[in-house]
C-alpha cells in the first residue's frame, strides 16, 4: 500500500464558501472516490454538511475522521483539479516528508510547503491520513517573489518533490490560483 500526496489546483474561496454554506449534493460530486471509502457518507451528507457548518460558524478548532474527514475531501475534490501527484509507499512516509523539508521548504520556506502537506482548513483538520493542506494564490505570489532567480527554472539536480512544488507553485501563482493538497 502506498500514499499519494495530490496538488490540485481552484480556488478556496469557493471551497470555505461551500463548507460554510453548503449546497452541495453527493450525486452532483465529480468524484465519488469518498463515497466509495465511506458508502454511508451519502445518506449522512445533509448532518455532515450541518456539523461542518456550525463547527465553522463556531469558529471551533476540530479534529475530523471517518465521514467527516471523507466529506471535506469531497468537498475539496470536486471544487479543485488534479496538476500533480507524489507517491510513496507506505514505509517511504519518512523519506518523502524529509525530502520535503530538507529539499522543497529551503527553496519555498517552510511555512508553504508545510500547509501544502498538512494545513487546518477553518479550523477543521485530521490527525490521520487522509490530511489536507492549501497555500492561497497571495502566499504562492510571495514564496514565487522569493525565489532567486536562479531557483525559478529546473536543475537537473531537482529532487521529483522539487520539481514537482516548484512547477505547480509557479504555475499557480502565474494563473492567479490556489492550491490544495490531498494527502492518503
Amino acid at each position: 500500500m502506498g500514499y499519494v500526496l495530490e496538488i490540485r489546483a481552484g480556488n478556496l474561496d469557493t471551497i470555505t464558501t461551500e463548507l460554510q454554506t453548503p449546497t452541495l449534493k453527493p450525486h452532483n460530486l465529480r468524484d465519488r472516490t469518498a463515497l466509495d471509502y465511506h458508502p454511508e457518507l451519502a445518506d449522512a451528507w445533509p448532518q455532515i454538511q450541518n456539523i461542518v457548518a456550525t463547527t465553522i460558524a463556531a469558529g471551533e478548532q476540530r479534529t475530523v475522521s471517518g465521514p467527516i474527514a471523507a466529506y471535506l475531501i469531497a468537498v475539496i475534490a470536486h471544487h479543485t483539479h488534479p496538476w500533480a501527484a507524489l507517491q510513496h509507499t507506505a514505509s517511504g512516509g519518512p523519506e518523502f516528508r524529509t525530502e520535503i523539508t530538507t529539499d522543497a521548504e529551503p527553496i519555498f520556506g517552510l511555512t508553504l510547503t508545510a500547509g501544502l502537506v498538512r494545513r487546518p482548513l477553518l479550523g477543521l483538520y485530521t490527525d490521520d491520513y487522509p490530511f489536507f493542506g492549501w497555500a492561497d494564490t497571495t502566499e504562492l505570489h510571495q514564496s514565487v517573489a522569493a525565489l532567486p532567480a536562479d531557483s525559478i527554472r529546473q536543475s537537473e539536480d531537482d529532487t521529483e518533490v522539487v520539481r514537482t512544488f516548484r512547477t505547480c507553485i509557479t504555475s499557480a501563482a502565474r494563473r492567479n490560483l490556489d492550491l490544495i493538497t490531498i494527502y492518503a
